[in-house]
């Protein structure tokens, strides 16, 4: 059978998009258990073709599937009921099913009110997707799937739901993902040990952490660096909970020799101690440069309304040790939560200020369903599900408190962001001072800093108003990677700040010592010609740019170079190089 797999368009856009653009990791594995049981299966990425909804249909057309499988976090939850719409217009007999957080939480509502949904899958999907695609091949259509665990169906007298499936005790019994398709997201766990009122991870997957072997992990990695993947995003709601599994992980890919760069999700209170300390150092050899943590907030009594049971103490280790050992704490930042205020703002930029984070990413509290804080909401207010039937993303908690003025919640979040963003060259110019010495070796080091220059001056901050200094901080942090390893990413870095602040010379000589370490590195020469050219030296421009035929950048550069010139040695290079009359 084939069986198509999904990912509908959400209904606003995001600023950060790196974790919502790809398919959810779960499509993989539901897709991988059903190819390797002999079915096709194709994902289909329709998370943009909101701009464009023809797409869908487009996509549903070409592919014909027997069965649709849609993937529902609560944001896109109303561009799975619009493909889901359209697939029932054009292909009527084809079942639709959804999966996924946003459709478990919201089983009975959405079968009630949306007759083009066939059936939903609870919690993990892997086996109850695959019983139903068996039930199909049998001929028994949606009615007859009441023996499958973990389905919500439409029965004659209202919801029917089948016995809940056990999780899946061994996760390596699951086929590998990257035997059959190319992703950059990837799962060591399913579960988490927290209880965080607004996050509906603990009833979704459960509180008990199950993991993948560090053979399993690093294999799909392998796998998928043969296919030219080589950064990856680890999404594990705690990725460092099992410190040893994860020294484990870190050594599997150390032995394999892969060349990749990742970054992974932790709490503060799960990188402490000693093992702590030695997790992180392996980490550090294995690839990771970033890890996000969930601060959430700076005032203690904000944590504890939101089930944040993370000391401050906790806070300013994690970030000493991520900082110690090179890796870019990245910290979220929650406001418009219950006990917000004057007070939680002063307490969320001294926090700031002390544990000097290089990213912050600032959201407004959101209620999902799911969720502890949606059970509170709709018991102190009244509510019922039904209000998810409006076109609507989430709830902000601060719609449903009478004494949370927007006004107010925006000056706050305007205050925070701003202040932040004015203390972050100073931050970054502290980077390197919190390294260890039993820390990072110096290239490593070199590579924090270069990566965290580029950020200031061609990444997001490049862009930031509110930032101060960008091409100052960016100078700064390139030199100190140098002095610590002939970095690459540095010289190049350094040298185009000099060429934007017409310092050719200085460019010169970055971009020479550049060469001795990188001969051939095809970049660097284009630059280092460019100032040649910027300097009047055309003969030297020339001499770097003839060898390099394949790039047409450098072709051109050489023709304006013998244009300017009209010498014999010129025309020779046009006869030679260029083939011009």
């Amino acid at each position: 059978m084939h069986i198509m797999l999904a990912y509908p368009p959400f209904l606003l856009d995001r600023v950060h998009t790196e974790n919502i653009d790809p398919p959810p990791i779960g499509m993989m594995y539901v897709g991988a258990l059903l190819m390797a049981h002999g079915h096709d299966v194709s994902i289909a990425n329709m998370h943009q073709a909101g701009k464009n909804p023809g797409i869908m249909e487009q996509v549903l057309r070409e592919n014909r599937p027997d069965l649709l499988g849609i993937s529902i976090f609560h944001a896109n939850r109303f561009g799975g009921v619009d493909l889901a719409g359209i697939s029932k217009q054009v292909h009527p007999e084809v079942p639709v099913v959804l999966g996924g957080i946003g459709a478990t939480f919201l089983d009975e509502l959405l079968l009630t009110h949306f007759p083009d949904i066939d059936a939903i899958v609870r919690g993990e999907g892997e086996h109850a997707m695959l019983e139903l695609v068996q039930a199909l091949e049998q001929g028994k259509g949606p009615k007859e799937w009441t023996h499958i665990q973990g389905l919500s169906l439409r029965g004659d007298d209202g919801v029917i739901r089948t016995q809940d499936r056990p999780a899946l005790e061994n996760l390596d019994d699951l086929p590998n993902p990257a035997q059959f398709f190319t992703y950059q997201h990837l799962a060591l766990t399913r579960g988490c040990p927290g209880n965080c009122t607004f996050c509906g991870s603990p009833r979704f997957w459960g509180r008990k952490v199950r993991s993948h072997s560090a053979k399993y992990f690093v294999d799909q990695m392998e796998l998928l660096r043969d296919k030219d993947v080589s950064f990856f995003y680890v999404s594990d709601d705690t990725f460092t909970l099992n410190k040893d599994l994860v020294i484990e992980v870190c050594q599997e890919i150390i032995n394999r020799e892969l060349d990749v760069t990742w970054a992974a999700i932790s709490r503060v209170d799960a990188v402490g101690g000693e093992r702590g300390e030695e997790m992180l150092a392996w980490m550090r050899k294995a690839g990771c440069i970033q890890l996000s943590f969930g601060v959430e907030s700076g005032s203690e009594d904000v944590r504890r309304a939101l089930g944040k049971k993370t000391s401050q103490d906790a806070i300013r280790e994690a970030f000493s040790k991520a900082a110690a050992h090179a890796i870019l704490a990245r910290a979220y930042i929650i406001y418009g939560c219950p006990g917000d205020g004057e007070d939680s703002l002063q307490a969320n930029l001294e926090l700031l200020q002390e544990i000097q984070p290089l990213i912050v990413l600032f959201h407004v509290l959101a209620i999902f369903p799911g969720t502890q804080l949606w059970e509170d909401v709709k018991t102190r207010l009244s509510l019922t599900d039904d209000i998810w039937l409006e076109r609507i993303e989430d709830i902000l908690y601060f719609q449903t408190v009478p004494d949370m003025e927007p006004e107010a919640l925006m000056d706050y979040g305007r205050r925070l962001k701003t202040e932040y963003f004015r203390m972050l060259p100073e931050f970054a110019q502290n980077a390197a001072s919190g390294f260890s010495e039993q820390g990072p070796n110096l290239p490593a080091q070199a590579d924090f800093l270069s990566r965290l220059g580029m950020t200031f001056h061609y990444g997001d901050y490049s862009h930031n108003e509110h930032i101060p200094d960008k091409m100052e901080t960016a100078r700064d942090l390139y030199t100190q990677a140098l002095e610590r390893h002939p970095d690459r990413r540095a010289f190049f870095g350094l040298a185009v700040v000099h060429q934007s602040e017409n310092e050719h010379e200085s460019a010169v000589d970055i971009l020479q010592k550049a060469l001795a370490h990188y001969p051939d590195d095809e970049e660097l020469i284009e630059r280092l010609a460019g100032s040649y050219m910027d300097l009047g030296k055309l003969e030297s421009a020339v001499d770097l740019l003839a060898p390099l035929t394949e790039s047409s950048r450098a072709m051109q550069m050489a023709a304006e170079c013998c244009r300017a010139l009209g010498d014999s040695r010129a025309s020779e290079f046009r006869r030679r190089y260029l083939e011009l009359p």
